[in-house]
């Protein structure tokens, strides 16, 4: 079998990807909005349904997290017949609501369907970025390869929650290797979509004027043909806002606001922020509804406990491995000179070393040049709408204190969760695309403030505010969509062709092909300085030094410990990368992986290990592991 052929194999017809995105959709609909209905609710009931919605994904998320054996070993009419008796209602649902929803949003569901139509494209596309061939496509399926979603040591990624994984588990068993691309391409518009019905009490201007702003940034434009995780914690800090406004029982609002906070902190613990802003908000609105705090102390007890059991059982898949929940994180003080405090130091500098500013002082300045600096805030950045809305409602704040204290006193509760997000963000890893978040709250407040500011004023703000976006558009990312049109056929029928391309590097998918075409099909290989798993047509690991604690962290003294470790895990191909397409390259541990270098070469001189000539592999090295004979090694 040849490469093309394998990664064929995990394709489906585009038609069959569709039907099962609608599935998982409209059946997380049918589940979350007749149980949010039993709730009485007052303001928009567009924003009750899209809470709904969100609702109901989550209790799919747990319900798939719960049952992932059975989502892993199962035949996949399974998880389509637990889908389908929900989305079956959910379709009833929608077509009740069909007339009004018409009526009322027919502009809106025009350019939300346009502008989905034009993305498709790029939803169809093979898993081409670093991210999805390493984790976030590669780990759930690699999930439904070994029949199992427990973490993996020798990928560190898997320890974080990754509550969407189960969401794209029974997707990808349903639609192929695009679900985990098609499920972020469709939540997009939702967000928008839900974002502007959320402004347009502020004023039709001010909602159409931020929405576009948010919508043209360039992060969103990045983010949007990859799949990342960051869409499903901004659904669950909207969802969480909403309740905390909507929903009149302040117990019900306690506790879907915990469920909302504690599966945001289910995709990832960079949401940590946005986890307590709701805390924080819902504590402002007991507190406003003139409760004493000894009173709202049981509430907020509910929500830390309805936070808590959301966000349990996926915490729990690191902790039943390393017996730390926040693996890699937290593993210098639980485990103090372990190899997992080792690989956290990795993880850490990766995080702070590569992206962002350093020093405590860095998040008062962060936000000001995360709009514009591509070279400090890997690659992407936000641009200079946000820097120009936090400014606006600074200065919006600042004349209703003037005005009157009681005025601005009611911005308080949220300017304090908005702080909540951001200050997480900045003492944590300043990426960009980490912020998301705090963008769609950064939009809030300046259409909640600019009633602050004379209308002409404000007129001119918005000019200003569209002119910022329109400068800061990344035109090549907009681009890729209708190239990612153009390259369907490729995609479909070459797609070795295609995602060389787009990775941009032709050796290691000629080195894949070699091992599909040349080696056994029960064989395993080691992948050393290079971590691209997804389109890897054998079972593999990761060894790269430090990145993971499995092999060779730290590096062994020895060459007869490294050849023990390739035995004892039954590797028997290793590809060692040096890839210039890593986005995250350490030099300070560049002399280790020398060290390791150096023990392979020896173990080659030995006859441990054979070097395989393979034609166009480029800087990539291909050698097979000997099979033990007398576990003797003579170095030379």
């Amino acid at each position: 079998m040849t490469l093309n052929d394998f990664i064929l194999s995990l394709q489906v017809p585009p038609y069959q990807s569709l039907t099962a995105l609608f599935l998982l959709l409209t059946a997380a609909y049918g589940i979350g909005s007749p149980l949010l209905c039993r709730c009485r609710w007052h303001g928009s009931a567009s924003l009750r349904e899209f809470t709904g919605f969100v609702l109901g994904l989550d209790l799919l998320a747990l319900l798939f997290r719960l049952g992932e054996r059975l989502v892993c070993t199962m035949p996949a009419t399974v998880p389509a017949v637990v889908l389908a008796i929900p989305s079956g209602y959910g379709v009833w649902l929608l077509l009740k609501q069909l007339p009004v929803i018409c009526r009322r949003h027919w502009l809106l569901l025009l350019l939300a369907v346009a502008g989905a139509v034009w993305t498709l494209g790029s939803a169809f596309c093979m898993p081409y970025a670093w991210d999805e061939q390493v984790y976030q496509t590669a780990l759930p399926f690699r999930y439904l390869a070994s029949g199992s979603a427990a973490m993996v040591l020798d990928n560190p990624y898997s320890a974080f929650p990754a509550m969407q994984h189960f969401l794209m588990m029974p997707a990808i068993r349903l639609g192929g290797v695009v679900m985990p691309r098609m499920l972020i391409w469709a939540v997009y518009p939702i967000l928008f979509v839900w974002f502007f019905l959320a402004l347009r009490r502020f004023g039709r201007l001010t909602a159409v004027a931020i929405t576009l702003a948010l919508l043209l940034s360039p992060v969103v434009a990045a983010m949007n043909r990859e799949n990342y995780a960051e869409p499903f914690i901004v659904l669950n800090l909207f969802a969480g806002a909403c309740a905390v406004r909507g929903l009149v029982s302040v117990r019900s609002a306690a506790l879907l606001t915990g469920i909302f906070a504690g599966m945001a902190a289910a995709v990832k613990l960079t949401a940590g922020g946005v986890s307590l802003a709701l805390l924080l908000l819902l504590a402002g609105r007991l507190l406003r509804n003139g409760r004493g705090v000894r009173p709202a102390l049981p509430l907020l007890a509910g929500f830390c406990g309805a936070t808590l059991a959301a966000a349990f059982p996926f915490y729990l898949r690191s902790f039943l491995v390393t017996g730390n929940p926040f693996y890699p994180f937290g593993s210098g003080i639980l485990h103090p000179g372990s190899t997992a405090a080792a690989v956290e130091t990795y993880h850490t500098l990766l995080g702070r070393h590569l992206y962002g500013l350093e020093g405590w002082w860095s998040p008062a300045v962060a936000w000001i040049f995360a709009g514009f600096d591509e070279k400090l805030f890997d690659g992407v950045v936000l641009g200079l709408q946000l820097p120009l809305m936090i400014a606006a409602s600074g200065i919006a704040l600042f004349l209703l204190h003037r005005r009157g204290k009681a005025r601005s006193r009611v911005f308080l509760v949220p300017l304090l969760a908005a702080l909540a997000i951001y200050l997480f963000w900045g003492y944590s890893s300043q990426q960009t695309r980490f912020l998301l978040p705090f963008c769609f709250v950064a939009g809030w407040a300046m259409a909640a403030l600019a009633g602050a500011f004379p209308r002409k004023i404000r007129f001119g703000l918005y000019l200003l505010l569209l002119a910022a976006a329109y400068e800061s558009i990344l035109f090549p990312a907009l681009r890729h969509y209708e190239l990612a049109w153009k390259m369907q056929k490729e995609n479909r029928t070459r797609p070795v062709d295609f995602v060389a391309r787009t990775s941009r590097d032709g050796a290691y998918f000629a080195m894949l092909d070699y091992l599909s075409r040349e080696t056994p099909a029960n064989s395993r290989v080691l992948l050393l300085f290079e971590r691209r798993g997804l389109f890897v047509p054998r079972e593999y690991r990761i060894g790269t030094p430090y990145f993971q604690e499995q092999f060779f962290t730290p590096v062994p003294e020895r060459p007869d410990a490294v050849l023990d470790a390739l035995w004892r895990e039954k590797i028997d191909y290793i590809l060692v990368g040096a890839t210039e397409q890593n986005p995250e390259h350490l030099e300070v541990y560049d002399r280790e992986n020398l060290k390791l270098s150096l023990l392979l070469r020896s173990l080659l001189r030995a006859g441990s290990l054979r070097l395989i000539p393979v034609p166009d592999g480029g800087d990539y090295t291909l050698l097979a592991v000997e099979k033990p004979s007398d576990g003797k090694i003579t170095e030379k």
